[in-house]
């Protein structure tokens, strides 16, 4: 499809789609001023921070930093894909689909179909590489091994790619593929002038399932020690690593059966819990669970249980992931292992019953928590249990249910041995800390403030800037003349204010909303989320070019900075290696540099 044919087609069905109207049916709105708020659909929240604008037809979340137009959200809140939000954006504005447009889209289900065929072709490949060829030997051995039965092979379609460099490219080229829809697939890599290769070798491979049993990627293991250990497919049209789940076609059933998901972290240990007949597991993908897997799982139970290795590094992952799926609203246990036993190991080493026993036992999240923290600290030395208590307060000040939250004061109070009262009074000094942090969206009425925010990228004054360079383009010039064109930290920034000065110099006379709609239409989905965080700002007030100078300053400072430790960093190398010449220039540099921080802080004000 071309960008003018899809620019085309979106501009008409966002015409036609009031954004009010379509988030209007998942969320209560109510209006304020221009805009309306109401209560996040992406995460819990008692307060409203979640806003769309029916001028900008765009919407944004202060809390969580979701944010796009209609079919961003349509997308995120349905796991929909672009084509398939398409047509349903497209059939709720009532356009026919029959001819320009139906053939963008039956363009876009042809390519989609033909990039599952490829899936399942591949799968099919590697799966009777395995079972018959010579070179999977060593594949069929570690199965063993791992005592993993033949059934479970076959169900899972556990295959093995080959020690050559284009057997599966041209297998799927046998089967009328082109080279450039086996590389959209994530199977075939470019390396010229050689032409396409395969993208695994010497792998064993876990084909990844959506719900519904289609393959739209791969893990591949590596059984000869060379790295990475696993090596999965890269972002497709069809997979997104921290969006699937390993196992879910077959543990849906289970899952909802049961009212409860198991979650672990490897794919053996998904096939292995299969194996013992426990079909309620699912597995990451070689990474801790993220909000779209959590929000996966939420369509199917209420219930979450987590069984990562019992090890250091199973332990952190858990940890990481316990706040993740009880802000989703699930209720969230974790299963106790063993020290350094991993779901595979145990079930191999005691059986499914025995499994069973330990997710029926599994403590909620918090007793997880508060237990673990203990473990690492000596309740004997009265700081050492004061240091244990304060790691707990945090979690505790996160819960709102009087009920529960005295449940958990008077476990933690027995565990430690702290009065009860003395640990409400640090649960309410934390939560009077945190009222009196600053909120995590940009302030209108003082730009000080920004520099408050993210200092590892200095968002603040970048975001004010970015807000003025696309309200008027004489700001836009003086900021590039300030600053240059390429002093933005945040990628989608830069990708914002390239395509809105690309615009400006096509359409010199587009301004406004009208400018404001052609740009969301030319970004890519990633960027949109930071367009709409900057043209929803809170009260909308003027822009201020003492505000915006200090913004300019601010930024300027931070790449003087940054310039100087680098050049610290240089001089130390330069003086090593004896390089009396750049040493000198360096040392002249640095103290330019010196000279322009303390002059431009001298300007603020600043000692």
């Amino acid at each position: 499809m071309s960008a003018a044919l899809r620019e085309e087609l979106i501009e008409e069905i966002k015409a036609r789609v009031d954004i009010v109207d379509l988030i209007s049916e998942y969320v209560p709105l109510k209006r304020r001023g221009q805009n309306y708020v109401g209560l996040c659909p992406f995460h819990t929240e008692k307060t409203p921070s979640f806003t769309v604008s029916p001028g900008k037809q765009l919407f944004y979340c202060f809390g969580c930093g979701v944010g796009g137009d209609a079919f961003t959200f349509l997308m995120k809140r349905e796991g929909l894909s672009f084509t398939e939000a398409l047509r349903r954006l497209a059939e709720r504005a009532g356009i026919s689909l029959d001819e320009k447009e139906g053939a963008t889209v039956f363009g876009f289900r042809r390519e989609k179909e033909r990039l599952y065929q490829i899936g399942a072709l591949a799968a099919r490949f590697y799966h009777l590489i395995l079972l018959r060829h010579p070179s999977a030997a060593k594949a069929r051995e570690y199965l063993r091994y791992r005592r993993v039965s033949p059934e479970a092979v076959k169900v899972f379609e556990l295959g093995y790619a080959p020690d050559s460099p284009r057997a599966l490219v041209d297998y799927l080229r046998r089967h009328g593929f082109h080279p450039r829809e086996i590389a959209l697939a994530g199977l075939a890599a470019s390396r010229a002038p050689e032409g396409s290769f395969d993208r695994f070798r010497r792998r064993l491979m876990f084909p990844v399932k959506d719900a519904s049993g289609r393959v739209v990627g791969f893990g591949g293991r590596s059984l000869d020690n060379s790295e990475p250990k696993y090596l999965n497919t890269p972002e497709t049209p069809l997979f997104r690593k921290g969006h699937h789940l390993y196992g879910l076609h077959l543990a849906a059933p289970g899952i909802r059966r049961q009212g409860r998901a198991v979650v672990v972290e490897g794919y053996l240990d998904a096939v292995s819990a299969w194996q013992h007949g426990i079909d309620n597991v699912v597995a990451t993908l070689g990474t801790s669970l993220t909000a779209e897997q959590a929000r996966e799982l939420k369509r199917y139970t209420e219930e979450v249980v987590i069984a990562y290795d019992a090890d250091a590094a199973g332990r952190a992952a858990a940890l990481r992931v316990l706040e993740i799926l009880a802000e989703m609203g699930l209720r969230v246990r974790v299963l106790p292992l063993p020290e350094g036993k991993d779901p595979d190991e145990f079930l191999q080493d005691h059986g499914g019953q025995a499994f069973r026993q330990l997710i029926e036992e599994a403590p909620p999240w918090l007793v997880y928590i508060i237990e673990e923290t203990i473990r690492f600290h000596d309740l004997a030395d009265p700081n050492e249990c004061v240091k244990a208590v304060q790691k707990v307060i945090p979690y505790l000040a996160k819960i709102e249910d009087a009920v529960e939250l005295d449940n958990y004061v008077r476990f933690l109070s027995r565990r430690t041995g702290q009065l009860e009262s003395a640990i409400y009074e640090e649960i309410h000094k934390f939560r009077r800390r945190e009222k009196r942090k600053p909120r995590r969206f940009i302030p209108t009425d003082n730009i000080q403030n920004t520099q408050r925010i993210a200092d590892t990228t200095f968002q603040g004054p970048e975001i004010y800037l970015l807000y003025a360079y696309l309200a008027d383009e004489r700001w836009a010039k003086h900021i590039e003349a300030s600053l240059g064109t390429d002093f933005w930290s945040l990628p989608e920034a830069g990708i914002i204010a390239t395509t809105a000065r690309e615009l400006r110099q096509e359409y010199p006379c587009l301004e406004g909303e009208d400018f404001q709609d052609k740009l969301s239409r030319r970004l890519p989905p990633d960027a949109l989320p930071l367009l709409a965080r900057v043209m929803l700002k809170e009260g909308q007030e003027p822009l201020e070019s003492k505000a915006l100078e200090e913004a300019i300053k601010s930024i300027q400072l931070k790449k003087w900075e940054e310039e100087i430790r680098a050049c610290r960093r240089s001089l130390g190398l330069a003086e090593t290696a004896g390089r009396e010449d750049e040493v000198k220039k360096l040392q002249a540099r640095i103290l330019d540099l010196a000279r322009n921080i303390k002059n431009l802080k001298i300007g603020r004000g600043e000692n």
